[in-house]
């Protein structure tokens, strides 16, 4: 009986230095592991783990890059088509409000020309019936000296 004892704490001490063992195997192994090695083990352990196994996922492949490089291609040529018809309609509004400008412009320097002419002949009117005036003052007081 003693020897069974002993022989049992035996066995148990030797499965436990063999567990011990075993469990830093391991560690050491995983510390030796590359990125790529523990990404793989911890899948597997989640598949493992989990009842619900997700998808792996893949790259797409370059067809769909390309495809959206067509649709965006033919697409935005919607925008440069707008842009320019907006431009050209821009550029005859700005046409239009230039020729009003000019349009009133040339009007209001006529109207300035014109006003400024009649003005120097009223100005050069006035002058000379005041000249006739003073004329006409001068003759009557000379008459008047003299009679």
């Amino acid at each position: 009986m003693l020897i069974d004892t002993f022989t049992s704490a035996g066995d148990s001490a030797s499965s436990k230095s063999e567990k011990d063992r075993e469990s830093a195997l391991e560690m050491r192994r995983i510390a030796r592991e590359t990125f790529g090695e523990s990404k793989e083990r911890k899948r597997e352990e989640e598949e493992e783990n989990s009842t619900i196994s997700k998808k792996k996922k893949s790259r797409s492949s370059g067809n769909d890059t390309i495809e959206y490089l067509r649709e965006k291609k033919y697409s935005g040529n919607e925008y440069p088509r707008e842009r320019v018809a907006d431009e050209g309609k821009t550029a005859r509004i700005r046409e239009a409000k230039i020729s009003k400008y000019d349009a009133f412009y040339s009007a209001t320097t006529t109207a300035i020309t014109s006003a400024t002419t009649t003005a120097a002949a009223t100005t050069t009117a006035v002058s000379s019936k005041q000249s006739q005036l003073m004329m006409n003052m001068l003759q009557q007081e000379n008459k008047w000296k003299e009679s």
